[in-house]
């Protein structure tokens, strides 16, 4: 394993640098604040802009980090190329949930104007934002537990003889 190889390594295995983690964190905090009467606007606005924030990190993430991380498994062992692919599969659909998301929440936005006071009426929707939000929160951790453990996989493989 050359410096670089090891130096990027290491870098994947440093979550206290991950800044998609910290969004995450934040997002799933947005989403854990409990609704006070009369806050809905408030709670939506909250968990669209950490939402926001984090759909840009994640595509950003994607785009380097990952595209960086995936070529190195394939270039330390390229019998890893389904996993790659499996992984690059899973990015793209944490994307689409994130996207699904964002639709719902702009949905809501007019329907949390229009009940006004009475937003007993939006509570299962506003559950199924909460439900669906942690779920892509927790996809989004395993995808980059998952990466970092081929990554690892990659370079400790045992390959045979001769390799």
């Amino acid at each position: 394993m050359n410096d670089i190889d090891l130096g990027c390594l290491m870098e994947t295995a440093k979550p206290k640098d991950n800044a998609l983690l910290e969004h995450l964190e934040l997002l799933e905090r947005s989403l854990h604040v409990p609704l006070v009467p009369g806050e809905l606007g408030r709670w939506l606005e909250a968990v669209q802009t950490e939402l926001d924030s984090t759909e840009r990190v994640l595509h950003t993430w994607i785009e380097s980090k990952h595209a960086k991380q995936f070529q190195q498994i394939g270039s330390e062992d390229p019998a890893l190329f389904g996993r790659v692919r499996e992984m690059k599969h899973t990015d793209q659909e944490n994307l689409q949930r994130c996207a699904i998301l964002l639709t719902r929440l702009a949905k809501l936005k007019p329907l949390a104007d229009a009940v006004g006071a009475d937003e007993k009426q939006l509570e299962e929707p506003i559950e199924n934002i909460v439900q669906h939000g942690l779920e892509f929160v927790t996809e989004v951790r395993k995808q980059e537990t998952v990466i970092d453990t081929w990554l690892m996989e990659a370079y400790d493989r045992d390959r045979g003889f001769g390799h």
